[in-house]
């Protein structure tokens, strides 16, 4: 038996944590194909989104599902001070992703 579809699924979370509807629409447009790897021994289905800057001014957080977004460029990711910050798991998703 299979379980959930990962676009399925991360456009119903992109739907309840992202208000204005514009980044479920964006994938579901693309329907892009997922990065798949095993972090923590949890599977994770990561999708790569093209996202330009203008197309995240439009991005609205759902305040109750969502703490906010914020656009973080790759180089401040590859920033060991900042990198710092991340959990375990989120630094598997980023290795696993070559950042």
């Amino acid at each position: 038996m299979e379980g959930p579809d990962p676009l399925l699924e991360l456009i119903r979370e992109l739907e309840e944590e992202e208000s204005s509807g514009h980044l479920a629409r964006l994938v579901a447009d693309l329907a892009p194909v997922p990065a798949v790897f095993d972090v923590e021994d949890t599977r994770h289905h990561i999708f790569t989104l093209p996202l330009a800057y203008e197309d995240y001014l439009e991005l609205r957080h759902g305040p109750d599902e969502s703490l906010g977004l914020k656009l973080v460029p790759v180089d401040r990711v590859r920033d060991p001070a900042f990198a710092s910050r991340f959990t375990r798991r989120t630094r598997g998703i980023l290795d696993g992703l070559g950042l």
